[in-house]
């Protein structure tokens, strides 16, 4: 510190600012060339000469500091780095114009900073200061406009928010493109980026092409020992580690290791990462002494650079320790994963570094058959990823992505809590792991998300997601009403339909991103999904199932095991794992042994389509029925435990409630076979009624939701339907058009959106039935069953009925899934263009709604998440306030829907009139087997009255 103030002092009998300037370029050199402790000892050099020289100007202590906040953070000192940056920020936002680029840069830096350590949503804030304050400073094209999208795109990547990640760094990309030359070392940056995103959406071939492009610019551009190139090929080796691809991934990791070690000191942190990532490949191949070696070797360089309470410490410590519990040495593991867990206990510490250290030692406690410090252990884990989850990007679907991420976990915990014999650990862990996003929606439905927020801001935020919402039906309209353009030719159709097939998926995407940013913003959202709420208890749903006589089935379909709680009225509730046994597994093509949610995926759906949903959903002919059931068969036998099998046909149970894991949510438990032959028997013909929940915290809340009157001036039934869909004109016999609009996408690829003849039937049915019990009816029906009108008359009804087409999008989280209503007047408006979409109804006030009757195809189906369950059209109707819904598993056949609602409706037309409470189930099971009887034979078949489930309580 002496040398470096009597250097400054030295400086400052010439032009100190100059010299400044000098210094400043410089240890930006270092930093480029990866020199980090020569970088350092500059900026100490330009913030001695800052105070010494230039008091007056504050603006350069703040510069200086920043730069050496900078250089701390790429030694991974990150507690000095963020003292820098925080001691360097204000003095910058006092001295310089709001705008100014170096109050960027230092926003810059701490959002780096931050993404380092974890704070994502702290590091997304800073950054975005930093492209406010470039977008107006600088030209659209400048390089640093890059890094920061780059830099952006690294918190929304960490936050489990992959789309945005995506674009930001597509965006960084673009500007680079067009900035700077072709081979360019900052080029590689955006295509590294890409690579690792890729990677951890498990786009294995994406990443492998955006690697090896960053790797083949690197080559030419940079010296052979410059640390970029490590980077990439650090890179490419965890890919291939990924794909179980060793040989190259050794390979890749054997150069990284090589640059460093040319390029770095021997004590260097970024060489110890480089060991550690060998020993984790190592391990993988059980190479058990290589492993420890390289493991010994991070852990020395790690201990000689960096603070006793550094997280790579602790990541030391987890890995070798993990490494001796495989090998049965308990006491050297023991040691170490104590030594990681005293570290991420300490203040300041990450979170998932926390996770990381209680499972392991969980995992070795349960090994070393101390059951009870595992259990503890693990509980620690599971809370910690609970903070995780509340501190995750406010918006729903990301907030369920990053949660996906966590939960095999979970899943130790029902496997050991199965073992123990604890069925109430079990349904805690189960309903921890399962629809709490949905739970969230639900819980927050009506609330002001931008209640709290700056009224500009407020009103910026609204009218981004207005514009973006009515950009995507503008498209939606024009893509519709193309082949209908005569005055273009058939080619000139095809490539305007491209053009807009590229613009309506950007700007769903600015929709998605616009929706998800007014969450982002609002405290009071934050605030909601930030408590700790605590799932259904196993007395709570113990006494409801006694109330109901119901036997209840909670399933949880893991990446090592499948699990079943059974609670059956008024008995004690148990665990069981689930098997295939050897004859089963040859019959449904799998492998014996425990059940698995990827093995049941496999015998549903497969890429054969030979799955057994796959085929039942085609199972309209006695001969179609009658080959899947002796599957149908097994998978009753696999999926209920035998002595439950036995009291449901015993006629023990007035109930069977089915509370699914995704794996399993499309299956109907009343299409399995109970006895297989000539004449299949299905559970249907032979059990109770059955009704379905994404968990039993969200089964009894609804059913505990109090019952509200119909306003006095409402009809307490409405009845959506014969919609008008508009129809294009036949494309020209040579036409090149593909027909991909978005009805014709929904509808199989058929030209448009087919007329459903008898849904008009269907509600003029639904209507005499309820007037008959006394029960006014509203009805929207042909040019009045828009958008626009049903948003208006929803409110207040008890019951609501849609008879239209139904659109699943496995897009954005079904996002743009849709009702298909008819179009109104103001089509190209997003309001009422005839798509009545899941975001749409989440907005819905349908509070008192007892039932939603959704008579359309597959509103029970939308893109599965593993943890938090379906993103259908039903769960929209859940979210807006209805108690529960009546959708489809598949496609419904019009007529017969019709057939089936209205004497589904009648039943319960005729309780109300009785002045009875409704019974639901029981409706829905008399309604199936009254169709199944039907004199229309084709009707038996589970094809026809499978589809329909009921969601919620009876």
């Amino acid at each position: 510190m002496v040398v470096a103030a009597c250097a400054a002092s030295a400086l400052a009998q010439e032009d100190p600012a100059a010299e400044f300037d000098r210094l400043l370029g410089q240890a930006w050199d270092y930093y480029r060339a990866g020199k980090y402790q020569q970088m350092e000892a500059a900026a100490v050099n330009l913030k001695a000469l800052a105070q010494q020289s230039l008091p007056e100007r504050p603006e350069f202590l703040g510069r200086a500091l920043g730069t050496l906040g900078l250089a701390h953070w790429a030694q991974g000192r990150s507690v000095e780095a963020e003292e820098a940056l925080k001691e360097s920020l204000p003095i910058l936002k006092k001295s310089l114009p709001p705008d100014h680029p170096d109050l960027a840069a230092t926003y810059n830096i701490l959002g780096a900073q931050y993404c380092a350590q974890g704070r994502h949503a702290e590091a997304e804030e800073a950054l975005k200061q930093v492209l406010t304050i470039w977008k107006k400073s600088l030209r659209p094209d400048h390089p640093n406009l890059a890094t920061g999208y780059n830099n952006l795109g690294n918190a929304y990547w960490h936050q489990g928010r992959y789309a945005e990640a995506e674009e930001a760094y597509k965006q960084a990309l673009a500007i680079r493109k067009k900035s700077l030359p072709p081979e360019h070392p900052d080029w590689p940056q955006s295509y590294n980026n890409l690579g690792a995103l890729y990677w951890a959406q498990g786009r294995y071939a994406e990443a492998e092409e955006a690697y090896k492009q960053a790797l083949a610019i690197w080559t030419k551009s940079l010296p052979p020992d410059h640390p970029d190139l490590a980077k990439t090929y650090n890179n490419l080796g965890n890919l291939y580690r990924d794909q179980r691809r060793y040989t190259e991934a050794e390979e890749a990791y054997k150069q990284d290791l090589r640059i460093k070690r040319e390029s770095l000191p021997s004590h260097h942190p970024d060489l110890a990462t480089s060991y550690n990532n060998l020993g984790n490949l190592y391990s993988d191949q059980g190479r058990y002494a290589e492993a420890e070696e390289a493991y010994k070797q991070a852990l020395a360089i790690r201990k000689k650079s960096l603070p006793p309470d550094h997280p790579d410490l602790a990541q030391s410590y987890n890995n070798l320790g993990n490494l001796y519990r495989e090998q049965r040495r308990y006491s050297q593991a023991e040691a170490l994963l104590d030594q990681a867990i005293a570290i991420a206990n300490r203040p300041r510490r990450t979170p998932d570094l926390r996770f990381h250290a209680y499972w392991s030692r969980a995992e070795l406690a349960w090994k070393t058959n101390r059951r009870e410090q595992a259990v503890a252990d693990l509980k620690q884990a599971l809370d910690t990823i609970e903070w995780l989850r509340g501190h995750a990007a406010a918006d729903e679907l990301h907030r369920a992505g990053f949660f996906a991420g966590y939960v095999f976990p979970f899943e130790l915990m029902v496997s050991w809590q199965t073992e123990l014999g604890d069925a109430g650990e079990v349904l805690n862990a189960m309903e921890r792991s399962r629809a709490r996003t949905l739970l969230e929606q639900m819980e927050t439905q009506g609330m002001d998300l931008l209640a709290g927020v700056p009224q500009a801001e407020a009103a910026r935020l609204r009218r981004a997601e207005q514009e973006a919402q009515g950009r995507v039906a503008s498209l939606q309209k024009q893509l519709d009403l193309l082949p209908q353009r005569r005055d273009l030719s058939a080619a000139e159709r095809l490539r305007r339909q491209q053009e807009l097939e590229s613009q309506l998926s950007k700007s769903q995407q600015e929709f998605f991103l616009a929706r998800a940013d007014v969450r982002n913003a609002s405290p009071a959202y934050r605030l909601a999904i930030g408590q700790d709420r605590k799932p259904a208890s196993l007395d709570k749903l113990g006494k409801w199932a006694g109330d109901q006589g119901a036997l209840v089935l909670e399933y949880l379909m893991g990446s090592k095991g499948a699990y079943v709680l059974v609670l059956p009225a008024g008995a004690k509730a148990r665990a069981e794992r689930l098997f295939v046994a050897a004859e089963q597994a040859r019959t449904l093509g799998v492998d014996a042994g425990p059940l698995t949610g990827k093995r049941l995926s496999s015998i549903l759906a497969n890429d054969k389509k030979t799955g057994l949903l796959q085929r039942l959903r085609e199972a309209d002919t006695p001969e179609t029925t009658k080959t899947i059931a002796p599957s149908l068969a097994l998978l009753w036998e696999i999926l209920v435990p035998k002595a439950e099998r036995e009291a449901i046909l015993a006629g023990k149970y007035k109930r069977l409630v089915i509370l699914p894991d995704p794996a399993m949510a499309p299956l109907p438990f009343e299409t399995l076979v109970v006895e297989p032959g000539e004449r299949p028997r299905f559970l249907l013909d032979a059990g109770p009624p059955i009704l379905y929940a994404p968990s039993a915290t969200i089964l009894l809340n609804l059913a505990g939701r109090p019952a509200q009157a119909v306003p006095k001036d409402t009809k307490p039934v409405l009845s959506v339907a014969d919609c008008r869909y508009e129809q294009a004109a036949p494309p020209e016999s040579d036409s090149l058009l593909v027909q991909l609009t978005p009805r014709s996408r929904f509808t199989r690829g058929e030209r448009r959106l087919s007329p459903l003849a008898h849904s008009g039937l269907e509600s003029a049915w639904v209507a005499q039935v309820f007037r008959a019990a006394k029960t006014p009816v509203g009805q929207l029906l042909g040019a009045d069953a828009t958008e626009a009108n049903v948003r208006y008359n929803v409110p207040g009804r008890r019951v609501l009925h849609f008879a239209c087409h139904g659109l699943v999008d496995q897009a954005w989280g079904n996002l743009f899934g849709a009702l298909a209503l008819t179009p109104g007047p103001g089509a190209r408006d997003a309001a009422d263009d005839g798509f009545l979409t899941l975001a749409e109804i989440y907005e819905f006030n349908l509070k008192g709604c007892e039932l939603a009757l959704l008579s359309a195809c597959e509103t029970n189906l939308g893109p599965e998440q593993q943890g938090e369950g379906t993103w259908s059209l039903a769960r929209g109707f859940l979210v807006a306030g209805a108690r529960r819904v009546v959708a489809s598993n598949w496609l419904v056949d019009d007529e017969a829907a019709a057939d089936f609602v209205s004497y589904f409706s009648s039943i319960i037309a005729k309780a109300e009139q009785e002045g009875r409470a409704p019974d639901y189930a029981q409706a829905l099971h008399d309604t199936k087997r009254w169709l199944r009887g039907h004199k229309n034979e084709k009707w038996r078949n589970p094809f026809y009255w499978g589809t329909f489930v009921l969601i919620g309580p009876n």
